[in-house]
């Protein structure tokens, strides 16, 4: 009996220990991810090396769930700067990837129909307020869904 209990307490703080990773970082349900902005500004290598020393990734958005998360977590917060994600070309220029290895083709929320629909939108939104738009570049391109 005795050992009957203790195995059901251990049961019970296992599952308490498991819903939280750290007081700092806020738990999405649609995504089931922990995420933290930092706003302390620093280079993409800073930051990839912070999220290593505190156990967790470089976010990138490789799902539209996730995308999602990133950008409400950007809109609300009070800081208005950039962000950096774990998309990167430190490999080779030109040649994206995810931090865990996806190539930038094949990441859902990213893919050139969506990106390039909300850049659209946002270029009409912009212009009907009077503001000229430059053409972007291709990287502001890649940028701009990250960031809308």
């Amino acid at each position: 009996m005795k050992s009957c209990l203790k195995y059901f307490i251990l049961l019970l703080c296992l599952k308490f220990i498991e819903g939280a990773f750290r007081c700092d970082y806020k738990y999405s349900v649609a995504t089931s991810a922990w995420f933290k902005y930092h706003i302390v500004p620093m280079t993409w290598s800073d930051a990839r090396l912070r999220c290593a020393l505190e156990g967790a990734t470089l976010a990138s958005p490789t799902t539209r769930e996730i995308r999602s998360e990133m950008v409400q977590i950007l809109k609300d917060s009070t800081s208005k700067r950039e962000i950096f994600t774990g998309i990167h070309a430190t490999l080779a220029s030109g040649d994206h990837n995810t931090v865990e290895g996806i190539p930038l083709s094949n990441i859902p929320a990213i893919q050139p129909t969506v990106w390039i629909t909300e850049l659209k939108n946002a270029t009409s939104s912009m212009q009907s307020h009077g503001t000229s738009l430059e053409p972007p570049s291709h990287a502001q391109l890649k940028a701009a869904i990250l960031l809308s």
